[in-house]
């Protein structure tokens, strides 16, 4: 076993590390042993070797979400990714049409190699998940990761992630109604579902709902669900030097990484995921009891993650509305139709948006979807500017006026 003794300014956490932070910066020094090799969630010291070179702007994905201790509460800033010595959280990634990778490929399965101290991998997301890759990624984006060990405590077991997980103590049954539930999800990767989440989100507070927020799926990162309590006007959590400080507990929105332990939806076997989301759920929902609670489903709605809270009894029961973020084409919305009677929700209010409502360019395929299908279609966003800025009222009417 080996320690590392650093100044907390100088030492890079990523925004999975939220609920970790305190316990890892309060002794100023991290013990790690080189010889043991690390398994999915487990925390990893390193250093960043290599980091990507184009201006902060341009990157697609590999942003860092710094953390920093500030008085009781967490200190998040959006940074270019510098060199320097890193804790990381070991997990698989999917994320098409990007790259994916881990210590297993997440689609074939396909061992990728051992992370250990003397290893150099790949930062999947920034420091937030740490592997390997499957497919080459830009070289102008890579970041690249000397290994020293894995984090260990005082008896010298690895440290792991899910070791930092909120525990919400199980709520006696409830005899009021619960939330009305808003499902959103979306055909890939940056198809206009947090905007959907957002938009929902700032407008059904602005009418005095009280509104919580959880992104069930995904890989680590915790600027979307933070966005949507931010001033809809302002780019938050987007451009370098963004910042926000929440208290993790007290934020009315969550994730996997809060719930689960988990850098992302792929680190955990499906049939594990799936009852310790749903139980996740239930017991923030009554410990929080929303107006509306928005779940946001990242990638495509089809990824196994997804469809399996979506077949969940759980949500077919509850899901009052399901926003989709649609290829915009008359075809994809009637394949999606179809997958989605094959889900169960033949009869859940459905509403389409992201770039179909909101982009001039698809007025066609509105008009053809609107009176073939008689699907609702509504706008999400405005373009002021050149920036597209949140916009929920077309959402939430149609959205208020499918309640029961």
């Amino acid at each position: 076993m080996k320690s590392f003794t650093f100044d907390p300014g100088t030492l890079i956490l990523g925004s999975a590390l939220r609920r970790a932070v305190g316990h890892l910066l309060a002794e100023r020094e991290l013990r790690f042993e080189p010889r043991c090799s690390a398994k999915l969630n487990d925390l990893i010291f390193g250093e960043i070797i290599q980091a990507p070179a184009r201006p902060f702007a341009e990157l697609k994905y590999n942003f860092l979400e710094r953390l920093y201790a500030c008085d009781g509460a967490v200190r998040l800033k959006n940074e270019r990714l510098q060199p320097g010595p890193c804790v990381g959280v070991v997990g698989n990634r999917y994320a098409p049409p990007y790259l994916i990778g881990g210590l297993t490929n997440p689609i074939t399965g396909q061992v990728n190699g051992e992370i250990q101290g003397g290893a150099i991998v790949d930062g999947l997301f920034g420091v937030n998940a740490i592997g390997f890759v499957n497919r080459e990624a830009d070289p102008g984006e890579r970041v690249r990761i000397q290994v020293h060990g894995v984090i260990v405590n005082r008896t010298g077991r690895p440290v792991n992630l899910s070791s930092f997980r909120e525990l919400i103590p199980d709520a006696p049954p409830s005899s009021t109604p619960g939330p009305r539930v808003i499902m959103v999800a979306g055909y890939a990767t940056n198809s206009g579902k947090t905007m959907c989440a957002r938009a929902l989100v700032a407008e059904l507070r602005s009418r005095g709902f009280e509104v919580t927020v959880e992104k069930k799926t995904g890989t680590a990162c915790c600027r979307d669900w933070l966005r949507c309590y931010a001033d809809p006007g302002r780019t938050a959590l987007e451009n370098e030097g963004d910042e926000i400080v929440f208290t993790p507990d007290d934020f009315p929105a969550r994730d996997f990484v809060d719930g689960l332990g988990v850098a992302s939806d792929v680190s955990v076997p499906i049939g594990r995921f799936i009852p310790a989301s749903i139980k996740y759920s239930q017991s923030f929902l009554a410990k929080t009891r929303p107006d509306f609670h928005v779940l946001e489903l990242a990638d495509n709605i089809s990824h196994p993650a997804n469809e399996g809270l979506l077949r969940s009894q759980y949500f077919r029961k509850r899901v009052t509305t399901l926003i989709y973020s649609t290829i915009p084409t008359f075809e994809a919305v009637t394949h999606f139709q179809t997958y989605l009677r094959s889900l169960g929700y033949g009869r859940t209010p459905t509403l389409l948006s992201g770039p179909l409502a909101n982009e001039v360019q698809y007025a066609m395929a509105r008009d053809e979807i609107e009176a073939r299908l008689g699907l609702p279609i509504c706008r999400s966003a405005v373009n002021e500017t050149g920036l597209w800025i949140p916009e929920g009222k077309e959402l939430v009417n149609t959205v208020l006026e499918g309640a029961p």
